[in-house]
């Protein structure tokens, strides 16, 4: 099976931090450890076997939103610009379009604010055409698709609380309104609930996305700054790998890595699949070799939920 190019080449996604790779006999680490092994009892060889994908969800989100133009057209303006919509947003607003066309959960008010059916279908065909999000030519007028992605993220943001500005600090919000704001859309009868915000374990991503098919919210920090993502897609990979030795048994063993694809709310831009908690997206997907600026791996924390369908 062949992946998209955004999660890298099938040997990177197998090959990390696996000690070793495709067939024959390892060195280093084996001669390391020989010392304490019991003479006839160290290995003589370790065979892998190709890595095979055991479960896999596909990437749930059609959308590649970000936080500037077309997105922030209607977003405040700030020193003669629109500022940034905020990644608290973007992440929010993909996820409840997500649920609204897939599970059939439109709202039609949020606080005062209202919304209507053709908004919704705008935003439908938005999803379905992504092409007809863009940003406006110099005299022409903003099309209905681009007006409607663009006022329902600005509506997210006013739901969340944004703190809007137009300078690459971003528009940030607290992380605690998008759980007032999917228990808000539970208490109107939008079906959900158990709504919570902690750092959770691959048990529970795998439930939310792979069982539930649930895209949620996810966020962490780099050594600089912080940021709001949607966690939306499952991977499981499993190999065999076969020990051998002089005069013992052969030994077999089944190495797993878990893998979850991230929509990070840049138009595409560092989408794939990621170790979990290793969304280190200065190397790209599935590739956790250094600590950068925008290296996220550390103070996760995930809004989770039941949706009923």
């Amino acid at each position: 099976m062949v992946f998209p190019l955004q999660m890298v080449a099938q040997a990177a996604i197998g090959g990390v931090d696996t000690g070793g790779g495709g067939n024959g006999i390892v060195g280093g680490p084996i001669t390391d450890i020989e010392h304490w092994w019991p003479e006839g009892q160290q290995p003589v060889g370790i065979d892998y076997e190709p890595w095979e994908t055991k479960e896999q969800s596909g990437i749930l989100l059609k959308t590649r939103w970000n936080q500037t133009k077309p997105y922030n057209y209607l977003c405040p303006i700030e020193n003669g610009k629109n500022c940034f919509a905020g990644c608290v947003p973007v992440a929010v607003a993909q996820i409840l379009v997500f649920n609204a066309l897939n599970y059939n959960k439109k709202f039609y008010q949020i606080g005062d604010q209202l919304l209507n059916e053709a908004m919704w279908l705008n935003i439908e065909e938005a999803v379905t055409h992504p092409q007809l999000v863009k940003p406006v030519v110099s005299g022409e007028s903003m099309n209905a698709q681009t007006w409607a992605v663009a006022y329902f993220i600005n509506k997210m943001g006013e739901a969340v609380g944004v703190k809007y500005h137009s300078d690459d600090g971003g528009s940030p919000a607290p992380t605690k309104n998008v759980v007032k704001l999917l228990q808000y859309l539970g208490d109107i009868g939008l079906g959900y609930s158990n709504i919570a915000l902690s750092p959770i374990t691959t048990d529970k991503v795998r439930d939310m996305i792979f069982v539930k098919k649930l895209p949620f919210y996810y966020s962490g920090k780099s050594s600089t700054n912080s940021h709001a993502w949607v966690l939306d897609g499952w991977l499981l990979r499993e190999r065999r790998v076969i020990t051998r030795y002089a005069f013992l048994p052969t030994q077999y063993h089944t190495e797993s890595k878990e893998f979850v694809h991230a929509n990070f709310g840049w138009g595409g831009q560092k989408d794939g699949y990621y170790t979990f908690n290793a969304f280190y997206t200065d190397r790209g997907p599935v590739s956790p070799q250094s600590i950068e600026d925008r290296d996220y791996d550390h103070d996760f924390s995930a809004v989770t939920y039941n949706l009923s369908k």
